[in-house]
């Protein structure tokens, strides 16, 4: 049977200063502290090791069930958080997701055990507290539908406990089940049914003063979500405001998506050999726009767009995934978000290099969707929080972004605004360039599962 390994790394936390017109409230590493809490946030890159090659996504779904943590890094950028389930508790890894609502979890399968003191599956026997409410329900994502189970439990987080908290495992047994990645889910996002969603629960609890979250990714993928607060050594120049948009296409969500404009999209092949792929002039409806998903682990783009896009990078389309010469992947080539005259956020091509083909040829982790599919032109999660800091507000209807950087840590409390004059302590230099990591088992994926695993968490109606 072949197995799956998920890389998984701690917070890098540190100690950062804020500008003089903002409050510093020193905080822990991990833990809550002055309406503050701060988790710690990572990568769990996948990657698939199989015997055979000819084998169906529904013959390689049912075996990713065995799961190593061994820090290692991968452009496949499912991000995750541990949270603690049951009596005694259980650490079970969840992708949080700002474009979902619904905290839902995997059990151990049949047959199997937990591993590990960390395990992204949750053992229903082994919790004295677990309580079955008989209640079925599901949520539907764009390639993906998870039909679950709702139970109550004792839920805690950052060693904060919620109390009894009703979520969903998932049963994959039922009719229409499909899934492409086997971790859970924690909704970052309101709904319709916000007394049950994890930021109204924070809330309730006086945890934080508003429902307003930061989150950043840095070296080696290690990062923070943290409630309640931002840290200005996390990035360089000005933290901007930009307001959220609506979605495009006259698509329906079951919740608000944190979508903002973008002045356009460029591609510097290195040095100053820049050139802009899309921008509002070029755009098939206006303004341009980027939806920032934490639950989306490539980059996806509009097929609208995909024949000026690959034909000004030189690049290749199969499959709906992008390829580009090994050569240009491996230099300082990278991806630039103008979002505005101030902000540019340049993610390198490196970021995005998951498969060589004969060192020739090299798939990256940026896929075409289909016209109508995704409700803004780019779909983007890890790999921006890597290369930037984003705090969500979706009580102020509000994104913040800014230039990533890492120089220490000093986390800033949020009242209930962000002041306009925030700047970052850090200087600005170009984005370093990440190890590559090792890649020879995602060589033995088709571009076709590759596409699936990739495919975004937007819940839908």
């Amino acid at each position: 049977m072949g197995f799956v390994k998920l890389g998984i790394f701690s917070m890098l936390s540190g100690a950062m200063a804020a500008p003089p017109t903002v409050k510093e409230t020193p905080v822990n590493k991990v833990g809550h502290q002055e309406g503050i809490l701060q988790l710690s946030l990572f990568n769990v890159p996948l990657e698939l090791e199989m015997g055979a090659n000819n084998k169906t996504k529904r013959q390689i779904s049912t075996e990713l069930e065995n799961y190593i943590y061994d820090g290692s890094g991968g452009a496949i950028k499912t991000l995750g958080i541990a949270l603690e389930f049951g009596t005694p508790p259980q650490k079970v890894i969840v992708e949080p997701d700002t474009a979902s609502d619904k905290l839902w979890i995997q059990r151990v399968p049949h047959g199997h055990q937990r591993s590990g003191s960390k395990s992204t599956h949750f053992d229903e026997g082994a919790s004295s507290s677990l309580h079955d409410l008989k209640r079925q329900d599901h949520i539907s994502y764009v390639s993906e539908v998870v039909p679950m189970d709702i139970f109550e439990d004792i839920v805690s987080i950052g060693g904060v406990s919620f109390g009894k908290t009703s979520f969903g495992i998932a049963n994959m047994t039922r009719k229409l089940a499909s899934i492409s990645r086997n971790v859970g889910c924690m909704g970052l996002t309101t709904g319709k049914d916000v007394d049950t969603s994890i930021l109204a629960k924070l809330q309730k609890k006086n945890l934080v003063k508003n429902r307003a979250f930061s989150m950043a990714l840095r070296k080696k993928d290690q990062g923070a979500l943290i409630f309640g607060a931002y840290d200005t050594s996390k990035f360089s120049g000005p933290l901007e405001k930009f307001a959220i948009q609506p979605g495009k296409n006259g698509l329906s969500y079951r919740s608000k998506q944190f979508i903002a404009k973008v002045q356009s999209l460029s591609f510097n092949s290195g040095g100053d050999r820049s050139q802009v792929l899309l921008n509002d002039k070029t755009a098939s409806s206006k303004p341009l726009t980027v939806g920032i998903d934490t639950g989306t682990p490539g980059l996806c783009i509009s097929r609208d767009y995909q024949s000026q896009i690959a034909e000004k990078m030189g690049a290749t389309v199969k499959s709906d995934m992008l390829h580009v010469s090994c050569d240009v992947a491996e230099t300082k080539a990278s991806l630039d978000f103008h979002m505005s005259n101030k902000t540019v956020i340049s993610i390198p091509l490196s970021d995005f290099l998951m498969k060589r083909d004969d060192g020739k040829d090299c798939l990256l982790a940026i896929q075409f969707d289909p016209p109508g599919l995704l409700p803004a032109d780019f779909w983007i999660g890890g790999h921006f929080l890597r290369r930037s800091l984003v705090v969500f507000d979706p009580d102020k209807s509000n994104l913040h972004i800014a230039r990533g950087a890492d120089c220490g840590s000093t986390v800033v409390a949020m009242g209930d605004t962000i002041p306009e004059d925030v700047v970052g302590k850090c200087e600005q230099g170009t984005p370093e360039i990440d190890p590559q990591a090792e890649m020879a088992p995602t060589m033995k994926l088709t571009s076709e599962f590759i596409h699936s695993i990739m495919n975004p968490r937007l819940a839908k109606h």
